[in-house]
């Protein structure tokens, strides 16, 4: 047997030892993508009523629909747990009803009211712009700054922060969360990102077919913002208080993928309207799903 066939079997054998040692959780999603539908539906009712210029004035009831299709793509980069993720939405859709009922469908450019078109503008310049970020499976490997915040709010939409990468919300779990998990165990975490900590608790219900069915409750510890709508702009300052969320979640116990998530969210909204406290209660149900696509 020649020395240079000698020689390239080693480096095969070296590259293959280095690349088995190494592997990371992730490594079954390399060059494919996963695809997360979110529908989130609020329904909203004035808590209170004051009276603003000699009128007495309460919120009235709303209920408004979003369903947003996403898409992010891993690929392997040097290390184990490593990974450059293209993060891409593909669609929203917005149904509200009440006194500022409002339809939006990012695939429906004919049927739009003029009157709103800055919403629509804030709304598309979102849709098929792909945002890319290192993203690390291990927890304190991330520090990079998340992408911008307009496309980080249409990308998560509402939902709780449950991965070090905010990016990542309702689509992994932390690896410390479920690996070496037992039935019945019960995991903490807290999660900072842009100015709000999450506290989040998980409780190990089931393990079938490699699946955890985990109940989940996420308490969000919010700072005060300012309304972003420019309708409600002028002379309106508004804080959302601590909202709690509490569902269900089926989860891989290999990767921590979620395929399914189902949650109940219960907040107060306040906002100052010319001097005046109006109290609004929210009540909003999450329905989340992810499925691997080749």
């Amino acid at each position: 047997m020649s020395k240079f066939f000698m020689f390239c079997l080693a480096l095969f054998a070296a590259h293959s030892a280095s690349s088995q040692k190494n592997p990371g959780i992730w490594d079954v999603y390399a060059g494919k993508k996963i695809k997360t539908v979110s529908e989130a539906e609020r329904k909203s009712e004035g808590k209170n009523s004051t009276t603003i210029n000699g009128v007495p004035t309460t919120v009235k009831a709303t209920k408004t629909t979003r369903r947003t299709t996403r898409q992010t793509t891993f690929r392997k980069l040097g290390s184990a747990d490593e990974y450059q993720c293209t993060f891409l939405i593909q669609r929203i859709q917005l149904e509200a009803t009440g006194k500022a009922g409002l339809q939006y469908d990012s695939e429906n450019t004919f049927e739009r009211n003029p009157a709103l078109q800055e919403m629509y503008d804030r709304l598309d310049q979102n849709i098929d712009k792909p945002m890319k970020k290192t993203i690390h499976t291990s927890p304190h490997a991330n520090t990079g700054q998340a992408v911008s915040p307009d496309f980080l709010a249409d990308w998560v939409g509402g939902l709780p922060q449950t991965h070090a990468a905010v990016e990542l919300s309702c689509i992994f779990l932390n690896s410390y969360i479920f690996q070496g998990a037992r039935t019945g165990a019960i995991r903490k975490d807290t999660l900072t990102a842009e100015g709000v900590r999450w506290e989040n608790t998980y409780r190990m219900v089931a393990l079938e077919n490699n699946r955890w069915t985990i109940a989940a409750s996420f308490v969000k510890k919010d700072q005060a913002t300012k309304p972003k709508t420019p309708a409600l702009s002028q002379g309106v300052t508004g804080s959302t208080e601590d909202s709690s969320f509490e569902g269900q979640l089926e989860v891989d116990a290999r990767t921590g993928l979620i395929y399914k998530a189902e949650l109940m969210r219960e907040s107060t909204t306040t906002a100052q309207v010319m001097g005046s406290a109006m109290q609004t209660l929210n009540s909003s149900t999450y329905r989340v799903v992810n499925s691997l696509q080749n």
